[in-house]
């Protein structure tokens, strides 16, 4: 796992949902860090290490799904966990399957993200 430990970036331009992530993520021994948008999560990741980075995918300007691929070039083995309320394209499911960690469906159960905590940190 990267140098980030058990820090969490976690990106959502939706304010409630990045909100609801972060309390979720709150209740467990982690540290928390949020962004509203994949330019912002990639400003943060350079400033600090993260050991898990979970993104929303349908986002304005930068997806979730480019915010991936920029991810895992500069660091192949940061998990990295997709949220979607929509279902993929096939080009996009490809893509997402290829370098992603993992990816959740919303409305995800609080168990989706207990779980991705359990296996990545």
């Amino acid at each position: 796992m990267p140098g980030g430990g058990r820090k969490v970036l976690i990106v959502d331009d939706e304010p409630a949902a990045l909100a609801a992530l972060l309390d979720v993520l709150g209740a467990f021994d982690v540290s928390c860090v949020g962004a509203s948008g994949g330019a912002e999560a990639l400003r943060l990741f350079d400033e600090d290490a993260f050991g898990l980075v979970i993104t929303d995918v349908r986002m304005p300007g930068m997806s979730g799904l480019d915010l991936l691929m920029h991810l895992k070039d500069k660091a192949p083995d940061l998990p990295v966990v997709l949220i979607s309320g929509y279902n993929l394209e096939p080009s996009e499911l490809e893509n997402a399957t290829a370098r992603a960690d993992q990816h959740i469906k919303k409305p995800y159960h609080v168990s989706d993200i207990v779980n991705v905590l359990r296996r990545f940190l």
